[in-house]
């Protein structure tokens, strides 16, 4: 029987990360046209992988994979800022999950902006702004934002917008 349960649990880890897969899959597919695509897509190809790797904790008795419960959800806000274009909405979830995708949105080698806030990743193409009080939408917001490579503005050309809810 224990041996049942381990194999489940291994799995629904390989079904999870499948799934990562085709989302990687889907975002380059979306952005072949674009110079540069394919690095856009191995950047949130790593931003996925990072994701699941820390949604995953152990079973005590077992040693097994666990997934929590956000994974599914955590994945498709990235997948979803990822392949935005201009200003757009993410859903919304708690600082903690903000901060958390913020960090797997920018990556590995991350700066801090001169704000002391902001999250800018190493190649400058991303960026996440923690949550932040919107006085004229009345609401609290954190912003995953992308320049695309060879892009000829310096502006950023996608803004998603996640809603906090604590």
């Amino acid at each position: 029987m224990n041996f049942f349960k381990h194999l489940t649990s291994w799995l629904l880890l390989l079904t999870l990360l499948m799934v990562g897969g085709m989302a990687n899959a889907k975002v380059a597919s979306g952005v072949q046209n674009l110079p540069g695509g394919l690095h856009q897509a191995e950047t949130t190809a790593n931003a996925l992988w990072y994701q699941a790797k820390i949604d995953f904790s152990y079973d005590d008795a077992s040693g097994s994979p666990v997934a929590t419960k956000s994974v599914g959800k955590e994945i498709g806000i990235l997948r979803d800022a990822a392949k935005g274009k201009g200003n757009f909405g993410l859903g919304s979830g708690s600082r903690a999950e903000a901060d958390k995708l913020g960090r797997a949105w920018v990556g590995d080698g991350y700066k801090v902006a001169s704000d002391g806030k902001t999250l800018v990743g190493k190649d400058g193409l991303r960026q996440y702004r923690p949550p932040s009080y919107k006085g004229r939408l009345g609401k609290t917001q954190a912003n995953f934002e992308q320049k695309f490579p060879g892009q000829k503005t310096k502006g950023w050309q996608s803004n998603g917008h996640l809603d906090i809810t604590d």
